[in-house]
């Protein structure tokens, strides 16, 4: 099962936004080694949630490895559910739902990991990563003709598991590598697609060459607004305790969002406005006079994240790790026991193997 669900990084002990933006932006850089571009195909399910059918869920569960009383347990869960309505004496008659995840519930979200883990790209050169009902499917130059099969075998895997996908959410991106020309034809590749030039993904805004400048752009202008809230908070006799309290809670948090997959693909200009927004919330008084710079809590976040990836065997981003290195020499304690990779700056795991914070 952990190979079927390798891809999808929501509903899953260790997954998150973060490590799915990680994963994407690695396999991404991965592609352009060997690729002038890469496509990537963002898709959306209509009301996903609520039209996975409880007959074909369960028909994936009973090939999970699950002892007969548990899928027995998760059998009787869904069979026969209905809802009515009552008002005052009058009942109206049952309606039976054979269709949903059954949202609010324990077993709700890990039924739909169960329900997507049978959709993988079709092609070993392509990739699909998943995050819930999110899916975004990688197509390099060199294999872009089989792009055309890749989106019909979700819409056939779509169309058997009762899902529908959403043509006005279906966008494309073109990343190009570093000097590379461009030899991407303009029009979408897929009929009714769009064709965009930065994509939304996760909460993060991507560009075609992989800088943040776009998303430092949306971080900044939110920042704007949160600001004057918290002048008016202010102005209402809010002491500054509690306004630190607050702009770390929003305006700060909201900033650091996903941070260890986008910061090693900032500019010095970037992180010097990154910067200047600190100062501008330390003068205003809504934060602390003394507190960190945005690289020192950035650093902070890579840290944390690094530490509980290595100390995890089973976390998402584990097949991400290079192999442990073996010597028989008795040289001092290294940061880590990792073969280096090939140097990169950008991805957040060899970026924390190469600067060595990990302790």
């Amino acid at each position: 099962m952990a190979d079927q669900i390798a891809d999808q990084f929501a509903f899953r002990p260790s997954g998150s936004t973060t490590a799915a933006l990680i994963d994407l932006l690695q396999q991404i850089t991965s592609m352009l080694q060997r690729n002038d571009y890469v496509l990537i195909v963002s898709t959306d399910f209509t009301r996903a949630f609520d039209t996975v059918r409880h007959c074909t869920l369960m028909q994936k569960m009973a090939i999970l490895d699950l002892p007969d009383n548990i899928y027995n347990w998760i059998a009787n869960y869904f069979e026969q559910r209905g809802h009515l309505t009552k008002i005052y004496d009058i009942i109206s008659a049952i309606a039976f739902i054979n269709a949903s995840i059954i949202q609010g519930s324990v077993i709700g979200p890990p039924s739909y990991v169960v329900a997507a883990s049978d959709l993988h790209a079709k092609s070993p050169r392509n990739s699909l990563m998943k995050y819930a009902d999110d899916s975004y499917l990688l197509v390099g130059s060199s294999n872009i003709c089989s792009v055309y099969e890749e989106f019909a075998h979700i819409k056939a895997w779509a169309a058997k598991n009762n899902l529908q996908l959403n043509p006005h959410k279906t966008r494309e991106l073109i990343v190009y590598r570093r000097r590379a020309g461009s030899s991407a034809p303009l029009d979408p590749f897929l009929p009714g697609a769009t064709r965009v030039t930065s994509m939304r993904v996760l909460g993060v805004v991507l560009s075609a060459n992989l800088t943040m400048g776009n998303h430092l752009d949306e971080i900044l202008s939110s920042s704007a607004s949160s600001i004057h809230a918290l002048r008016m908070l202010r102005s209402h006799g809010l002491g500054s305790p509690q306004l630190h309290v607050i702009a770390r809670s929003t305006t700060l948090a909201s900033m650091l969002y996903a941070s260890p997959a986008w910061w090693g693909f900032t500019s010095a200009r970037d992180k010097d406005r990154l910067e200047k927004l600190i100062g501008r919330l330390q003068r205003g008084g809504f934060l602390p006079d003394d507190g960190l710079s945005f690289a020192d809590l950035a650093a902070d976040a890579d840290r944390r994240l690094f530490r509980s990836l290595v100390s995890n065997p089973s976390h998402v981003l584990s097949r991400h790790l290079p192999a442990i290195k073996t010597t028989n020499y008795n040289l001092r304690p290294r940061a880590h026991g990792f073969t280096l990779p090939e140097k990169d700056t950008c991805n957040f795991i060899p970026r924390m193997l190469f600067e060595r914070i990990y302790c």
